[in-house]
């Protein structure tokens, strides 16, 4: 007996501030909470969030653990959370306030989890003696993407991630003007933009493209972490101030490491090698860039600092491990590449043994001048400049080089991408003359039919596609498209086009000169009725069994007049796909196959069974 596997599709969720966690939680019904989504949802499901404001309280709480109150427990795996597109949701937390408690706005313990889009304000801390407060607390949990969150005007660390979690990105995040005003003082001593504290086997955490500033520790805090953390294109600026300028806790941009020099200091037995890579720091009360007692070298790559207390603070320690005491040693084993500093409030480089490191090639060793003539600009307000529709970091220009600064070329090859004779020195490489996207013009054929401009088609299940963009030379190109699909050439085709293969095809050409231009090719595939008593023997019933379906697979069972492909569909009573899987060519006579569902939900769906052409429809029950 044959067996075939369905692929088993996501289904929608909402929430809404007006919504009732009566409601079913389809788009026109939305639920309340962002819990009670959570519960109706499954693997791969998405929750969407709607717009507007979220006036969480006590009586939100999910649930307590001394010493946390934890407002969302994101205990189950696979789900995504999503702002409702073109909408903004903003959590409010200024109204949790629980006795003894440090609070967490969202407690993840699940794997392959995405946050997307959300805004979370005025997360509390109400111990006054030392504590800390979180948004998202990231504890034991692999695979999760936390993407454009903004986190804002709290008391409360953005995003910490502790425990053995694994493999977390942190993706075009901001987290800005918190202070703990309430604790120790109000020094804010504990309220950092991003922590990552992870304990041994927790690899493969990366922060890319996130910005910290007005906070009121340190922007990115790695202190303790037992394995290698990435930084990657984060800026981190005005920590340690109030919005005033105020002073307040340590102040540094990156603290990229360290296990401190009070006793106990326990290290792993592997020191890790954390990266922090074509980063910028600016403005921060104490460091730029700061090794912070590390037991061993961290790699440095392409980062810029400016006007920071000491711009780059390569400190680290010696472990005595029979004392369990560290002591304090300018910095070794680090590596440096093609950094970039000026105007310290200080000292630009701090606390580095050079020869105990390798430091070839940063602008400190190569001899070059470096003076304000060399940017485009200074200007710090362009730092809080809004982020690109896509999320990533503001095109601006503070402390890109200018044509004829002799800070160009000047670095060494470390295997990132770069324009002219070699890498600059900093976290921007100089593009030379503007590169213009070329355009490009769409062309389709369908069947033998000629070519015709054209972006969007309809077409009949069975048909060849052929997508034939046309740009003025070629160069590069590459596809996306639904299923993953991919392709590397100009001209694609796709044979034999089948329901599941309807979507948006996105091809992108990137010119000579790095200029990337899109065009998309919206296909809406259509199924063509045909006898189905050319296929099925009209004498024998084609049945689904058992029907309701009370396990994860069913059978389908009939007679065929000849040869056939054979692919099943299912959907529910909206007419929304649910489910898909390719039988395979199927031969003349009797066949029975089993169908597996796993993650199909209860309810009452339609299975359209479409042999070459032909279609059968059947109801099924999924109990």
């Amino acid at each position: 007996m044959l067996v075939s596997v369905c692929q088993v599709f996501a289904t929608n969720y909402y929430v809404s501030p007006g919504g009732n966690d009566d409601n079913s939680g389809i788009e026109s019904s939305p639920f309340a909470t962002i819990m009670r989504a959570q519960q109706a949802a499954s693997y791969g499901d998405v929750v969407y969030i709607r717009g507007g404001t979220y006036h969480m309280s006590n009586s939100q709480i999910a649930s307590t653990s001394s010493p946390f109150a934890y407002v969302h427990v994101i205990n189950k795996n696979g789900i995504s959370y999503f702002a409702y597109p073109g909408e903004i949701p903003v959590i409010d937390m200024s109204n949790v306030k629980p006795s003894g408690l440090r609070v967490v706005a969202f407690y993840v313990t699940a794997d392959n989890c995405h946050f997307r889009g959300l805004e979370i304000i005025g997360t509390q801390v109400t111990i006054t003696s030392h504590t800390v407060s979180y948004v998202f607390r990231v504890n034991n949990a692999d695979n999760n993407t936390f993407e454009r969150l903004n986190v804002h005007d709290g008391m409360a660390t953005a995003v910490y991630i502790v425990g053995n979690s694994k493999n977390n990105l942190v993706l075009n995040c901001d987290s800005y003007n918190n202070w703990d005003s309430v604790s120790e003082g109000g020094s804010g001593e504990n309220t950092d933009g991003f922590g990552c504290h992870i304990t041994t086997g927790g690899t493969g955490n990366v922060f890319r493209g996130c910005r910290a500033w007005f906070n009121s520790d340190d922007g990115f805090d790695f202190i303790g972490a037992e394995e290698k953390v990435i930084i990657d294109n984060c800026w981190a600026f005005y920590n340690g101030y109030s919005t005033s300028f105020s002073s307040l806790a340590n102040g540094n941009g990156f603290k990229a490491g360290g296990y401190g020099i009070n006793n106990p200091v326990d290290p792993p037995a592997i020191i890790p090698r954390h990266l922090v890579q074509f980063c910028l720091a600016v403005r921060n009360k104490a460091n730029g860039f700061y090794a912070n007692h590390h037991l061993g070298g961290i790699d440095w790559y392409n980062n810029s600092a400016y006007y920071n207390g000491t711009n780059y603070n390569m400190l680290c320690a010696t472990y005595n491990s029979s004392s369990n005491t560290a002591t304090d040693t300018d910095g070794y084993d680090h590596k440096m590449r093609n950094n970039l500093g000026y105007d310290a409030r200080g000292t630009e480089v701090a606390n580095l043994s050079q020869s105990a490191s390798d430091v070839s090639y940063n602008y400190f060793t190569l001899g070059v001048s470096v003076t304000s003539s060399d940017f485009e600009s200074l200007e710090q307000s362009l730092l809080t400049t809004s982020r690109q529709s896509d999320g990533s970091l503001p095109d601006i220009d503070f402390m890109k080089l200018v044509s004829g600064s002799d800070l160009i070329d000047k670095g060494q090859d470390i295997g990132k991408p770069y324009i002219g004779l070699s890498p600059d020195l900093g976290c921007f490489e100089y593009s030379g003359d503007p590169c213009t996207p070329t355009r490009i013009t769409p062309y389709v054929q369908i069947g033998g039919g000629s070519r015709s401009e054209a972006s969007s088609v309809v077409v009949d299940a069975g048909q060849t596609v052929m997508f034939s963009p046309q740009s003025a030379s070629d160069s590069s190109w590459s596809w996306s498209g639904p299923n993953n699909f991919s392709a590397s050439t100009r001209e694609v085709t796709i044979s034999n086009i089948q329901i599941n293969q309807a979507g948006s095809y996105v091809a992108t050409y990137t010119n000579s000169c790095g200029a990337e231009s899109t065009q998309t090719f919206d296909v809406t595939v259509q199924a063509v009725s045909v006898d189905i008593t050319s296929k099925i023997h009209k004498n024998y019933e084609t049945m689904a069994y058992p029907n309701p379906v009370n396990g994860d697979y069913f059978h389908i069972k009939g007679v065929l007049e000849m040869n056939s492909k054979v692919m099943v569909y299912i959907y529910n009573n909206t007419g929304q796909l649910m489910a898909s899987c390719f039988m395979g060519m199927i031969e003349k006579g009797g066949f029975e196959k089993v169908i597996t569902v796993n993650g199909l939900k209860p309810g009452m769906y339609y299975m359209k069974l479409i042999m070459d052409s032909a279609i059968k429809t059947i109801s099924i029950i999924k109990e």
